[in-house]
């Protein structure tokens, strides 16, 4: 996706979104321990910056706090956001831990980019396997990390494998530490213009 905007496939971005939500069992789990920013929205500010090629450079952001409060669990329950990019663009962030249990798949995550000439669809809630099974349907996971023949594959395994042999190899990554550090920056003007109610700009952070 990210090589097919960067080759001109699409013509120039225009707008993009990018999001997910998790089962609710997940934010219990972290017990208020981190934010849905960090645990899940830092992949979602990776994929919308890599792909479209532009860094966020100002977010004005606004959570909900209904489902983790009424839990017991001091945590937001999602935070959704506008954006602004360095190329013009503008854009929507998303992501939460609200779905229920009964949910087909626990990733419920989408990236669209919409260019002048085309656009970028990458929807993972559909695995590709679907069963239905005593009146409930579920998706095993064949993307992230499915278990095939014994041994576990997938997007997952291929991102750790890559972080090990770059260590290991001392070979670069494939995502800059610069660019890493920028997600974190990102993160940190989301939550605080869920704070100040404003919006907030992203600080240029450097090693």
């Amino acid at each position: 996706a990210a090589a097919a905007v960067k080759s001109g496939r699409i013509g120039e971005p225009i707008h993009g979104s990018s999001g997910r939500f998790t089962n609710r069992e997940v934010g219990l789990r972290m017990n208020g321990n981190s934010s849905v920013c960090f645990y899940l929205g830092v992949h979602d500010v990776d994929a919308l910056q890599w792909i479209s090629g532009s860094d966020i450079i100002a977010v004005y952001s606004r959570p909900v706090a209904k489902l983790m409060p009424s839990l017991g669990v001091r945590s937001e329950d999602a935070i959704f956001s506008t954006v602004e990019l360095s190329n013009g663009m503008s854009g929507q962030l998303y992501f939460g831990w609200t779905l229920p249990s009964t949910a087909p798949t626990g990733i419920w995550a989408r990236t669209e980019i919409i260019g002048t000439e085309g656009m970028i669809d990458l929807d993972v809630r559909d695995h590709g396997l679907r069963i239905l099974s005593r009146g409930q349907w579920s998706q095993p996971d064949a993307l992230h990390w499915p278990t095939v023949n014994g041994r576990i594959t997938g997007d997952l395994f291929e991102e750790v494998h890559h972080f090990i042999s770059a260590v290991r190899d001392d070979t670069p990554f494939v995502m800059p530490v610069g660019d890493a550090l920028r997600a974190v920056a990102v993160n940190d003007a989301i939550l605080r213009s869920v704070k100040s109610g404003l919006r907030e700009p992203v600080e240029d952070w450097h090693i």
